[in-house]
């Protein structure tokens, strides 16, 4: 069955507001599982294999910056989905990278990294380099990484 973009990011939001997100983080993620949807990347998939921890994420507390300087963040993400804390430690990037040329986000104890895919292709529309790594514990131990341009 084919699905509009569109469509899909309506019913994915739908989705995200009935769990509890608040309208903004609600189009942002359904934002992020349509943007891997229609790259391939199998959004819906990796959305409904941790629906549970979506779901938890949004009665959980906030993500909390545990250390700060002008070039660093150290979020920790409260083992809440990147869905609910990734926009806002992506921000906070995209704003030290802005005055300062650099910036290293680190978000700690963060579960479905592989959705903040769309958020790092967001800065990039937003004339920004991007590199962003992760690792999954699981065995074996795999590493992904991910780079997009300024302006791709």
């Amino acid at each position: 069955m084919k699905v509009s973009l569109n469509e899909l990011q309506s019913v994915c939001r739908k989705a995200f507001v009935g769990m509890g997100f608040t309208a903004g983080h609600a189009d942002d993620a359904a934002a992020m599982v349509a943007w891997m949807q229609s790259y391939g990347l199998d959004g819906l998939k990796a959305l409904s294999e941790g629906l549970e921890c979506v779901v938890a994420s949004e009665t959980s507390g906030r993500p909390q910056v545990v250390y700060q300087d002008a070039d660093l963040a150290v979020i920790d993400g409260q083992k809440m989905s990147v869905l609910s804390s990734g926009n806002l430690a992506l921000e906070l990037a995209f704003a030290k990278a802005r005055v300062r040329g650099l910036a290293v986000i680190k978000i700690r104890q963060c579960r479905q990294r592989q959705l903040i895919m769309g958020y790092l292709s967001r800065l990039a529309d937003r004339d920004m380099n991007v590199t962003a790594f992760w690792r999954h514990s699981q065995s074996p131990l795999t590493e992904q990484v991910v780079g997009f341009p300024a302006g791709s």
